[in-house]
């Protein structure tokens, strides 16, 4: 596991610049997912499958409503709340951070689905996290040039 580390006095230190956003923009305090799955020769549709599930997380009441046509039972349709809702804490906070080099200091390249110990003082985080995606810039030698097709 790669560390990412800002600390105010400067020991220890490989991140440069690192931008917290946070937003409530896709964020739910209730997922209703309403289900219904199709009948067959040989076994009826169901309908009227509910499941909610609720972030703690969210103080404000922020309901959302999905409509799953295919799920087939209380498990599946509480499955694709719980991803749902997964995927809203997710969206709701973004660290972008600057670092010198294309590697870790175990000498291998940033990689998307890496986890991360993430310690910056001055956001007051400490926490473990997962890398979705990585931008290199500039080289060993030369400034950074557009690649061509």
């Amino acid at each position: 596991m790669a560390s990412l580390i800002l600390r105010r006095d400067g020991q220890g230190n490989n991140v440069q610049r690192l931008h917290r956003v946070r937003s409530m923009a896709g964020r739910y305090s209730d997922i209703t997912v309403l289900g219904q799955s199709h009948g067959s020769a040989l076994q009826a549709g169901r309908h009227a499958i509910k499941v909610v599930e609720r972030d703690s997380s969210v103080s404000v009441y922020r309901p959302r409503i999905v409509i799953d046509h295919d799920a087939d039972s209380l498990a599946a349709a509480r499955a694709r709340a719980r991803k749902i809702l997964s995927d809203s804490r997710l969206q709701g906070l973004t660290l972008q951070a600057t670092v010198k080099g294309h590697r870790t200091s175990d000498g291998l390249l940033w990689t998307p689905g890496q986890r991360l110990h993430v310690l910056s003082e001055p956001h007051d985080i400490n926490g473990i996290y997962f890398l979705m995606a990585r931008r290199f810039s500039g080289g060993v030698a030369a400034p950074a040039r557009p690649c061509s097709p």
